[in-house]
């Protein structure tokens, strides 16, 4: 099943943007990692830049907002589908 979720942020200006996002399956307000540092909670990144093994940087992230409206789709998934 795929759940899917909208967010509107308004008036941002053009430039280069990049997203992360979690989902905070226990609400308490932080990225759950086990004993090795990788996250328990599913999590993406834009230009789906996840990786296994290392946190994406700025640029692999990176988006150009040039015009009025855009969408950046992202997909939420455990490390394990990374």
């Amino acid at each position: 099943d795929t759940l899917e979720r909208k967010l509107s942020i308004p008036n941002l200006p053009e430039g280069d943007y990049a997203v992360a996002v979690f989902h905070d399956l226990n609400k308490n307000g932080r990225l759950n990692t086990n004993w090795l540092g990788i996250p328990t909670e599913p999590y993406a990144f834009s230009n789906d830049a996840g990786r296994k093994w290392k946190k994406p940087g700025f640029e692999d992230a990176r988006f150009s907002l040039k015009e009025h409206s855009k969408v950046v789709e992202l997909r939420l998934r455990s490390w394990k589908e990374y």
